[in-house]
């Protein structure tokens, strides 16, 4: 009981400071709030988007610094890692409806029939489900096995708490103006909950099933677990740093949006990890002093590819997101510049975080830990 206490308690820590560190900020910056809770949001205001050559540099310096390792082994590991999950059992029931779904809804969404009009603003969520099912039976297909069927009352608590975690970053997005959403100035404000929480819901399922998809690829684990030098990282002052380095970005973010807004990607994650690590708990980053990086490579890929899915779907979708981000507004691909693409890793990452959390709750292996598709006869790169 006192485990399960200290496990909810680091995850309300953490809502708790992402909700009241921005609004104290706007308080001492002598800003008005007003703007910043509107429900629904109103459009970001205009000119916060720009193209800066120092600031796309240090923007990529900074994706570069934490990855380069990580791109190194897996240069490596060419020819080691087969990036593509073998297919040695046989499709479930639901492959073929899923698949059919799949084209369905993204055929709904890119086209403006008139007879789909009135549906056409909801097919995030549909289009979602459906790419979900189909992770999962790919997944069966390679393995026999998905999280879908393997721990289903642990998948269905991902729904839910994926919405929660994405509600933070939009509240998040209220004082760093990164993105708003086209055609849903319809919504009343009930409709708009409704229907964003049923497109959130979507966000954690199809990220843990991409990264055991991940994971399934032949050679995967072991290239990247343990064969990194193990190391002593002094997690508790690290983590001290993380959270006051992380709220002390929230807290002026409201007024400084253009210099502090990739702590809106960074700060929860930080916070969070940062929090379980005082506590004593176990986190996403364990592993690594033990070599091993299969995990958290896997997470930042998979929330990579899932990234892709998004930003490509909802290019000519009808309710739509567009972005506004300060000093990379360049070289775009589909809606979102193509430096945006790093804030991926890090949510990566927080996806993984707060997945292993509801696993270590829930009693339920952490994802990757089984039904990996590792071929045991592969070595790893020297």
């Amino acid at each position: 009981m006192a485990k399960l206490l200290l496990r909810l308690l680091v995850i309300s820590g953490v809502l708790g400071l992402v909700l009241a560190l921005p609004v104290a900020g706007v308080a001492v910056a002598g800003l008005e709030l007003g703007p910043y809770l509107v429900f629904p949001p109103r459009p970001a205001p205009s000119g916060m988007e720009s193209w800066s050559w120092f600031g796309a540099g240090v923007i990529l310096a900074l994706i570069l610094a934490p990855i380069s390792p990580f791109l190194i082994w897996t240069y490596r590991a060419r020819g080691i890692v087969r990036w593509w999950p073998i297919a040695a059992h046989p499709w479930p029931a639901w492959a073929a409806p899923s698949f059919l779904g799949l084209g369905f809804f993204w055929l709904i969404a890119w086209t403006r029939f008139p007879c789909f009009a009135g549906f056409q603003k909801y097919t995030f969520t549909p289009l979602w489900l459906s790419f979900i099912l189909c992770l999962n039976a790919r997944l069966v297909r390679a393995s026999g096995s998905c999280p879908l069927t393997h721990h289903p009352a642990w998948y269905a608590a991902l729904f839910p708490l994926s919405a929660l975690l994405w509600w933070m970053f939009e509240f998040l997005n209220r004082f760093a103006g990164n993105w708003s959403y086209e055609n849903v100035e319809q919504f009343s404000a009930g409709e708009y909950a409704l229907h964003c929480t049923l497109a959130f819901s979507t966000v954690l399922p199809a990220f843990v099933a991409m990264q055991e998809l991940v994971l399934s690829c032949p050679g995967f684990k072991s290239a990247f677990s343990g064969h990194a030098p193990a190391f002593k990282i002094p997690f508790r002052p690290l983590a001290f740093f993380a959270v006051l380095f992380s709220a002390l970005g929230l807290f002026v973010l409201p007024a400084h949006p253009r210099e502090f807004y990739p702590m809106l990607w960074l700060a929860p994650g930080l916070l969070f990890i940062g929090l379980q690590a005082l506590v004593g708990e176990e986190h996403v980053l364990s592993a690594s002093p033990r070599g091993d990086f299969s995990g958290l490579w896997s997470a930042a890929l998979a929330a990579l590819a899932c990234g892709f899915f998004w930003e490509m779907w909802n290019l000519h979708s009808l309710a739509r997101w567009v972005y506004h981000v300060p000093w990379v507004q360049r070289f775009r691909v589909f809606e979102m510049p193509l430096l945006g693409y790093g804030g991926y890793l890090p949510f990566g990452v927080e996806c993984a975080a707060f997945a292993g959390w509801l696993s270590v709750l829930m009693g339920v292996p952490a994802p990757g830990t089984k039904n990996s598709g590792d071929d045991p006869t592969v070595t790893s790169p020297s």
